[in-house]
């Protein structure tokens, strides 16, 4: 195995495909990546047997072959090479790993590829094309919201779905993600031509642990669009050159839309980056441990306030438009700037029922955004 590739372009292609290396393989040699080149590409794949990655960069290629090296130290030498193009060659007889470049000589161990996991390809002629970055944009709207406590877990993943809209006979893309607290979803209208209509499942549940690598891996890919199936315990995503395969999560997802309550009567318009500081500041006061705020809305103002009996209080307020009844309403503090700092239009709608009913927080500039959040029922509303 003999080839020559640019080091910017590998180091990328090790980055990507490592999110897939685990952190301690059950089988030795899934600590490693795959190296194979052939008709002008190398491809590099790395799995753990549930999460499976594979990139394809162009390669003048000598000798066609493959090897296996450590992910870890493979991409710790990549990365610290100068910006050239970075020779790599292989002895047949021993496994020895060469990489050259400039004036930099590595020797890496090298391990013969016949016992790493041959994922085959699953093709799908079912599947939805979505622009890379809106996707990532998507992505990062919803996720925080999956439970971090048990990520094996129907509630540790994030939803996806397609659906036919009944009324306009539109293809949505919804997205949602709840740990029981708050809900965050997203409904994407597709484009007629960037949905196929022989979807054979319509709805999935991602780990989130493969919704963040998604969105990293995105950024090293070359195209702008990025193609998306579900099959039958699985999910695909794909572009000319990544190709990520990972297993669903089991079980039934909850049906979050009954979550979203209706006839909010109580509507204020904040503008975000006011309202994150003032929320920011005054937690510094409020208890550790519940993180609970205080939120009084009223006609063109909102207070803010925490206490924590070992240090102290905290007031704030800012202006704002509000219709309805005054109301007060106890959130913790962490889940309401957690979506506010996702979010990036310059206001936010925040609409009530009252004090121990969900809150609704939605952007100005995008209707197909909701983050609902749960209030703490406090003794001063009980």
């Amino acid at each position: 195995m003999k080839l020559k590739v640019p080091k910017t372009i590998l180091d990328k292609a090790i980055k990507a495909v490592s999110k897939a290396v685990p952190s301690k393989g059950v089988q030795p040699i899934l600590n490693n990546i795959l190296l194979e080149n052939s008709n002008g590409h190398l491809k590099l794949n790395a799995t753990d047997l549930d999460f499976t990655i594979e990139a394809i960069i162009p390669s003048t290629n000598e000798i066609e072959g493959s090897i296996t090296i450590s992910a870890r130290k493979l991409e710790e030498v990549v990365s610290k090479l100068e910006e050239d193009d970075v020779m790599i060659s292989v002895d047949p007889e021993t496994n020895k790993t060469n990489l050259l470049c400039r004036h930099s000589n590595f020797d890496l161990v090298g391990v013969a590829s016949d016992d790493f996991p041959r994922i085959e390809k699953e093709e799908s002629s079912s599947f939805v094309t979505i622009n890379k970055d809106k996707l990532s944009r998507i992505l990062d709207l919803v996720q925080f919201s999956a439970s971090k406590y048990d990520l094996n877990n129907i509630l540790g993943g994030v939803y996806l779905a397609i659906r036919e809209d009944t009324e306009s006979g539109e293809t949505v893309f919804e997205f949602a993600a709840t740990d029981g607290n708050r809900l965050s979803s997203y409904e994407l209208v597709l484009d007629k031509d960037s949905a196929s209509s022989n979807f054979s499942r319509k709805e999935v549940v991602v780990p989130l642990r493969v919704i963040l690598d998604i969105q990293k891996i995105l950024d090293t890919s070359v195209d702008e669009e990025i193609r998306i199936s579900f099959l039958t315990n699985k999910i695909i995503f794909f572009t000319q050159d990544r190709y990520i395969i990972s297993r669903l999560l089991e079980g039934t997802y909850p049906r979050y839309k009954q979550l979203i309550p209706e006839g909010q009567d109580k509507i204020a318009q904040v503008n975000r980056k006011e309202l994150v500081s003032c929320l920011e500041r005054v937690a510094v006061m409020a208890n550790e441990i519940t993180n609970l705020v205080k939120l009084s809305f009223k006609d063109g103002s909102l207070e803010i306030e925490s206490s924590n009996q070992d240090f102290g209080k905290a007031a704030d307020n800012i202006d704002i438009e509000y219709i309805g009844e005054p109301v007060d309403i106890y959130f913790n503090v962490k889940y309401l700037v957690e979506p506010l700092k996702h979010i990036n239009s310059e206001n936010i709608q925040i609409s009530m029922i009252g004090s121990l009913n969900p809150a609704l927080i939605k952007p100005i500039s995008d209707e197909n955004y909701l983050h609902l959040i749960m209030p703490i029922k406090h003794e001063s509303n009980a």
